[in-house]
């Protein structure tokens, strides 16, 4: 089924322009778990985040967590600056967790600029910062 607009009176959007490099307040709004499509790497979640606070509130961080080996102390960091209990995380041999809880949860992250070649600069975290080092 087609859907109707009406761009007679639109603009075309410029470029995104990343988040100048801090630490924010975010949000996580959207979350859906990443498949891979080759067996050999890893699952995870795409995330995307609402800055929440301040001068730049309601922009977006689009951020993912994978759920490899590798990349686990960033993700348990992450997981802990939303307020997932170091407890239940550590403490399990393993840990079951949804795309839906992720969904509300407020972390901060400090976030810096990468060019991404073709893509161009985008935002990256590079630090989640728990509440209590607030």
């Amino acid at each position: 089924m087609p859907i109707v607009m009406n761009f007679r009176d639109v603009e075309p959007a410029g470029g995104f322009e990343p988040l100048p490099p801090g630490t924010y307040m975010f949000q996580v709004v959207g979350a859906e778990l990443y498949e891979p499509d080759d067996p050999d790497k890893y699952p995870g979640f795409k995330l995307e985040s609402d800055v929440i606070e301040g001068e730049y509130a309601g922009r977006k961080l689009f951020h993912y967590l994978s759920s490899s080996p590798k990349a686990a102390s960033f993700t348990l960091a992450a997981l802990l600056s939303m307020g997932f209990s170091e407890e239940a995380l550590v403490g399990a041999e393993a840990v079951e967790i949804d795309a839906e809880d992720l969904l509300g949860c407020e972390f901060a992250a400090r976030i810096k600029i990468e060019d991404r070649g073709e893509y161009g600069k985008q935002n990256v975290v590079s630090r989640y910062i728990r509440p209590e080092e607030l």
